[in-house]
């Protein structure tokens, strides 16, 4: 994991979508960047950025950004949507929505992401390959319904065991970055939450979907490839 030492390196290793750290000083997190601030480093994370806090750093979360906090690190979230892991008693967090040991329910952990459940359902993100199939080789068809092959809802795990989605396209990419992104209707009653202080926190597990369109870096859909 690389360090950033100056504001140029920092936008450039933000826009690689990996992890990255910085010490000291004030940084800008935007975009889908992963940052972990260390030592007495100060955060503004912005857009869907996730940042782990160390030390005693100091974050500040805006829009729907993620942020994990060890330590005596000092987390504040601005956005009702802004979701905060506390892995530390002796953090000192405020505002946003504040995961501890217990896990959320899909429903609760939708909301918090700002995702809308209309008559049981959200609609949720995915990244494919071009082939529109996953690294497990699960296919997706536009209008059709896919169904997890390896469905467990009482899995404890964080990876496989169903179809994993993500509220926006750009916490999807980090997972897969081919250009392909597609927007799903799930059902809340399919899904499961991942396991409490998951390492991959930004997707939830469900045993089905419908692909509803296409959609493009910006979660704008495409109109093109929409069905009627």
């Amino acid at each position: 994991m690389k360090e950033a030492k100056t504001q140029q390196e920092f936008d450039e290793l933000s826009k690689l979508g990996e992890w990255f750290y910085v010490t000291s000083g004030d940084w800008v997190a935007m975009g889908s960047s992963h940052v972990v601030a260390m030592g007495s480093s100060h955060v503004v994370a912005r857009d869907s950025s996730h940042v782990v806090a160390w030390d005693s750093s100091h974050v500040v979360a805006r829009d729907s950004s993620h942020v994990v906090a060890w330590d005596s690190s000092h987390v504040e979230a601005y956005s009702p949507y802004v979701s905060i892991h506390a892995k530390s008693s002796t953090a000192l967090l405020s505002g946003g929505y504040i995961v501890g040991n217990k896990p959320l329910t899909p429903d609760k952990w939708l909301r918090a992401c700002g995702i809308s459940i209309k008559r049981g359902k959200a609609i949720l993100f995915k990244s494919l390959k071009e082939d529109w199939t996953t690294q497990n080789n699960v296919s997706y068809k536009l209008g059709e319904t896919t169904i997890a092959p390896d469905w467990d809802a009482s899995f404890d795990g964080e990876c496989g065991k169903g179809l994993h989605f993500s509220p926006t396209v750009a916490q999807a990419r980090t997972f897969r970055d081919a250009g392909l992104f597609i927007a799903c209707e799930v059902a809340v009653k399919d899904m499961a939450i991942l396991p409490a202080f998951a390492q991959y926190p930004d997707k939830i597990r469900a045993r089905a979907c419908k692909v509803l369109y296409q959609v493009n870096e910006k979660g704008v859909k495409v109109v093109s490839m929409a069905i009627s």
